[in-house]
C-alpha cells in the first residue's frame, strides 16, 4: 500500500512540474511579444534562446527549482565508448529540470519553426516553402516523439507566418494523407492554456498522446 501511495505521489509531483514548465513556456512566449520585434524571418535556435533568456527570469523558475537548459544530447552506449559519431546523436531544444527532489524529474520541449504560406525573405531570391516545414513538424517532430528518440515532453510549434489553426489544419492534412487520421492535432479545452494547447494520439510507439503548444510571433 505505501508503495501504491508512494507511486501516486511521485506521479503527482511529475505533473504539477510538467505544468509549471509549459506556465514558463507560456509566460516567456508572452513577454517575447511584448518586444514588438519581428519573429517572422527567425531561425528556431533566436527564437528558443530568447525564450530561454525569459524562462529564466520569470520567478517561476527560482520558486519551483527549475533547472533550465539549451539542447540536450541523448548520446547512446557506442558514442560514450568512442565507437559512433558524439555530433550524430539526437538532441532536443530545451531541458527543464526539478532540483530540490530526491527523484531526478526532467521534461522537454523541442520547437519547430512553421508557416502557413510560401514566402520569400528579405534579401532572399529563394521562398520559404511552409509545405516543408509542416512535413518536417511532422517528421522530426512527431514521429521523434513516436519513436522514443525523444523522452518524455512536447512539441512547441512557433508560427512565424499565418494563423496557427490554418497551420494545425495543414499539418492535420498531410497527416490524412498518409492515412493517419487518428493522429490529427485536436484542441484540447482544459483552462486558460487552451488557445495554445493541441493534443494528439498515437498507437504502436513510445507514447499514447501527445502535446503540441502553438505559439504565434506574427
Amino acid at each position: 500500500m505505501s508503495g501504491f501511495l508512494n507511486k501516486n505521489i511521485i506521479h503527482s509531483f511529475r505533473m504539477q512540474f510538467e505544468d509549471n514548465c509549459v506556465q514558463l513556456l507560456l509566460d516567456s512566449h508572452k513577454e517575447l511579444l511584448k518586444t514588438g520585434k519581428s519573429f517572422k524571418e527567425s531561425d528556431e535556435n533566436a527564437i528558443t534562446v530568447q525564450l530561454i533568456g525569459c524562462m529564466k527570469k520569470n520567478p517561476i523558475s527560482d520558486d519551483y527549482k527549475i533547472d533550465i537548459t539549451r539542447e540536450q544530447y541523448f548520446d547512446s552506449d557506442e558514442v560514450y565508448s568512442g565507437l559512433k559519431d558524439p555530433d550524430k546523436s539526437p538532441r532536443i531544444d530545451i531541458r527543464l529540470m526539478n532540483w530540490s527532489s530526491a527523484e531526478k524529474v526532467e521534461y522537454f520541449f523541442e520547437s519547430k519553426n512553421l508557416y502557413e504560406n510560401n514566402f520569400t525573405k528579405v534579401g532572399h531570391k529563394s521562398s520559404v516553402d511552409a509545405k516543408y516545414y509542416q512535413k518536417r513538424y511532422i517528421n522530426t517532430g512527431i514521429q521523434n516523439f513516436i519513436k522514443g528518440i525523444y523522452p518524455r515532453g512536447c512539441l512547441v510549434g512557433y508560427i512565424l507566418e499565418g494563423n496557427p489553426e490554418a497551420v494545425v489544419e495543414k499539418i492535420n492534412n498531410l497527416l490524412k494523407a498518409e492515412m493517419r487520421n487518428g493522429e490529427c492535432l485536436s484542441k484540447k479545452f482544459v483552462n486558460e492554456k487552451s488557445q495554445y494547447c493541441f493534443v494528439s494520439f498515437h498507437n504502436g510507439g513510445s507514447l499514447d498522446n501527445l502535446y503540441h503548444y502553438i505559439l504565434g510571433f506574427t
